[in-house]
């Protein structure tokens, strides 16, 4: 119905031109715009660009100004607006009537403007169709509407139309035509819209890729009960799946794809077969049924098999994210097991062709289609921390959905960052927003780099990205930062490397909005602004001095930083060895504590010093004391290790990063964690000012529990607690003497909730100065979010040297 103001002929006729900018293609932006316009008698036209949405349309001024209103605050729902602007305009429009135009294309346009949707679990609609026996999608896999479906994982270009997508090749028919082509209709301009009739088939082969006969998903169902693995061809990628409770067939996947110890993820039909097994909270289901449909991290109350998640108190559960996932599920009333589908190491496999070649030897059926998936989507992963969700991996349903620049940044060159060597993300920074890629990978795997190139051209393609400036890490040896390299080379454009720490804290800065400030007369970072960010992780390349970094506190902004705190520097011995045999980081902590000889001397009749002497220590001991590839760390990441070696987990090695730390924090319950009173680290001042945290008196302490056979959760839990306390007393008093009142967590380690909850709770609670504490939701707490950081570190930077140049040359001056 016309609302009543429309109907008052005195009304002004004004004519306007609306400019919409951020994710408004492929989420039903155009077809809402169109409703309004009919609902509010205004004329005129919307269309797609390569900057956005522009609509143009005339009607009384009232009307006109309800459409802006209307657009801003109820947009729809898997849009997501970066800006609204609209002017007067004497634009040609259609004489009546209210239409939706061919989307425009110009060469010339500017870059990174329009935004490219997420992938999107399968709306109620949709199943709701998909399940009836009337309507004529019934049980087809491959149903979608304006509000669900591929987007990202199918697309090659902009703007986002059929013909830029893999759907071109699916030509629709009349009745898909006609929804395709109807204003009124949810499937209205959805590019994957497709039926039985006109769109992807599914079917099912062996490993030498013969066909089998049946329906593929009765075919693949009865195979999952037999104990087979299925490798499904899925949004982003493949899954490996197999049933969650048959142990037999979840080892045979662990041993054929070389995965002994690494969680395995779940997927379930609906959120009654997830609440059987796992603690669902009110945040946490929210997570769940949303339409990114991520990996959420739940704790566990029963486990389906033993072998799914191996010492830990967690489990990884999503539910479908796709209507083949859907039907597939329909029949089990418990969990599958849905891994990714690629050989250890390397990317998740996404044409039927490599699936059939690399996981020949891993799966015994694959279940097919020929919908291409352009472009690799991992699963994102969540938890929920302190009452906040926290992204681990941002893939599918998130990426590449754009962050908006925090204030001051609103002319800030376009920066292309490359991000860090493990878990690799980039990130296109420029016209106010930060575009951060899905999750790459580890770039030391040849096929992950070359997919992260790919990515890393077709992003630019996509978003029509020049960069001004390149940022890089610091690291000089990580495979991005010489991609980084290259690529200045290749535009001619400035390099700017980025301490990895501060690139950490510049990034939970950013997802935050925390302003960009310069002080007016010198253009440096107003100390108004500052923040104090605890960064704790692996490690990082230091770039000031010749330590690697990993337990820092740092006091600063986006263009500068200074440390303030560090752990007590320890040797690496063997370099990146000691990070896959957590053993050397326990004798490296216990012999710059106490001395090894010492340690065999009062404790060598304890199992755990007996279990650690029956590897190389004499080797290891000699290369600290004479410095021979013992580079000296102060990394928070190998001193869990270190713990969780001397403890028993995972001592002689790991088979995935976090391993140790994880089962470290698995093995506490909630009566030894309340009850457990804190190990004590020393903190010290340096010569140079420097604070240091010396952890040499919590080993002592461990190695005495050890004698008096305290169980390892109630040490785990006093070593978490002993380390979140001697942190938040560091901050306190940090706070207090450089006025400061905000705190930023950042860093892999905080993915460890008892640690950040801890560090939290006690801030809290203190009668000090209130801090207000500024943790990872958006982005990675760990090196996922890099990228972000070194954007609007190297955009910050720019700015303050062009304020600088401008100030020099003004005539004032």
């Amino acid at each position: 119905m016309v609302i009543d103001v429309l109907q008052r002929p005195d009304q002004n006729t004004v004519q306007k031109t609306i400019r919409v900018t951020g994710v408004v293609q492929g989420v039903g932006f155009r077809p809402a715009v169109w409703c309004l316009a009919q609902e509010l008698g205004l004329t005129g036209h919307v269309y797609n660009d390569d900057e956005g949405v522009l609509i143009c349309c005339r009607g009384s001024e009232h009307a006109v100004d309800e459409l802006i209103a209307r657009v801003q605050s109820a947009p729809p729902a898997q849009s997501q607006i970066s800006k609204i602007e609209s002017w007067p305009s004497e634009e040609p429009l259609h004489s009546e009537g209210f239409v939706i135009e061919e989307s425009h294309h110009n060469e010339k346009t500017t870059q990174l403007k329009t935004g490219i949707s997420a992938d999107l679990a399968t709306c109620p609609d949709c199943l709701r169709e998909m399940f009836d026996p009337a309507n004529r999608r019934y049980r087809y896999p491959f149903i979608n509407c304006t509000h669900c479906g591929p987007r990202l994982s199918i697309v090659r270009g902009i703007p986002y139309d059929r013909a830029n997508t893999s759907m071109a090749v699916f030509e629709l028919c009349p009745l898909c035509q006609r929804e395709y082509d109807d204003p009124t209709d949810r499937r209205f301009h959805a590019q994957p819209n497709a039926c039985p009739v006109c769109g992807p088939s599914l079917w099912i082969t062996d490993p030498s890729g013969q066909a089998l006969e049946g329906h593929p998903i009765a075919v693949a169902q009865a195979a999952l009960r037999a104990g087979k693995i299925v490798a499904v061809k899925g949004v982003g990628g493949f899954h490996l799946a197999v049933d969650a409770r048959n142990e037999q067939a979840v080892a045979r996947l662990r041993q054929r794809k070389h995965r002994p110890h690494k969680p395995l993820a779940l997927m379930a039909r609906d959120l009654p077969v997830i609440k059987r097994y796992c603690f669902v909270s009110g945040q946490e289901q929210a997570l769940l049924q949303s339409a990114a449909a991520p990996v959420v991290l739940l704790n566990v109350h029963q486990t389906p098999s033993a072998d799914i998640a191996p010492d830990q108190q967690c489990l990884g559960m999503m539910l479908p994210p796709s209507p083949l996932h859907h039907l597939l599920l329909e029949t089990f009333d418990t969990p599958l097991v849905m891994t990714s589908g690629n050989p250890s190491g390397q990317p998740q496999c996404i044409s039927n062709d490599s699936a059939l070649d690399k996981l020949a030897n891993v799966a015994d059926l694959f279940l097919l289609h020929n919908r291409d998936i352009l472009n690799r989507v991992d699963d994102s992963v969540v938890q929920i921390v302190a009452q906040r969700i926290q992204m681990i991996r941002r893939g599918r349903g998130y990426a590449p959905m754009p962050l908006a620049l925090p204030p001051g940044f609103e002319s800030a060159p376009a920066v292309l960052a490359l991000g860090a060597e493990l878990k690799n993300t980039f990130c296109l920074l420029g016209q106010g927003k930060a575009v951060l890629s899905q999750h790459m990978g580890d770039l030391q795997d040849a096929l992950t780099l070359r997919d992260f190139e790919h990515k890393l051209a077709l992003y630019q393609q996509v978003y029509q990205h020049e960069p001004q400036c390149i940022a890089v890490d610091a690291h000089p040896q990580y495979h991005s930062s010489r991609v980084g390299r290259t690529v200045s080379q290749q535009w001619n454009r400035p390099v700017f490397a980025i301490q990895h720490h501060h690139a950490h804290m510049a990034a939970c800065l950013g997802e935050h909005g925390w302003p960009l400030s310069f002080n007016s007369d010198e253009h440096t970072d107003d100390s108004s602004h500052k923040v104090l960010a605890l960064t704790l992780d692996g490690l990082g390349y230091a770039q000031e001095d010749e330590t690697l970094w990993g337990g820092e506190v740092l006091l600063g902004h986006y263009t500068q930083v200074q440390r303030l705190v560090r752990l007590k520097p320890v040797p690496l011995p063997g370099g990146n060895a000691a990070s896959v045999q957590p053993w050397r980081n326990t004798v490296a902590h216990l012999h710059s504590a106490v001395g090894w000889g010492a340690v065999l001397q009062q404790f060598g009749e304890l199992p755990a010093i007996q279990a650690i002497a029956q590897q190389p220590v004499d080797t290891i001991v000699a290369m600290m004391d004479t410095s021979l590839n013992a580079p000296l760390s102060s990394s928070c990441g190998r001193l869990f290790d270190a713990v969780a070696a001397l403890l028993g987990f995972s001592t002689a090695g790991i088979s995935f990063e976090g391993q140790a730390a994880m089962s470290l924090e698995a093995s506490m319950n909630e009566q030894q964690w309340r009850q457990a009173k804190p190990y004590f680290f020393a903190l010290q001042q340096e010569d140079n000012g420097l604070w240091q945290i010396n952890p040499g008196p919590l080993w002592l302490s461990l190695l005495s529990d050890l004698q008096h056979q305290v169980p390892a959760g109630v040490m785990a839990a006093r070593f978490h607690k002993g380390l979140a306390r001697v942190w938040a007393d560091c901050l306190q008093q940090l706070a207090g003497e450089y006025n400061v009142t905000h705190v930023v967590f950042t860093g892999g380690v905080f993915q460890n909730r008892h640690l950040t909850e801890e560090v939290i709770h006690l801030l809290q609670q203190s009668s000090e100065q209130q801090l207000t504490v500024l943790a990872h939701s958006q982005v990675p707490a760990n090196d996922g979010g890099i990228a972000l950081g070194q954007a609007l570190i190297t955009a910050a930077r720019c700015l303050q040297l062009q304020q600088t140049s401008d100030k020099r040359s003004s005539p004032c001056v």
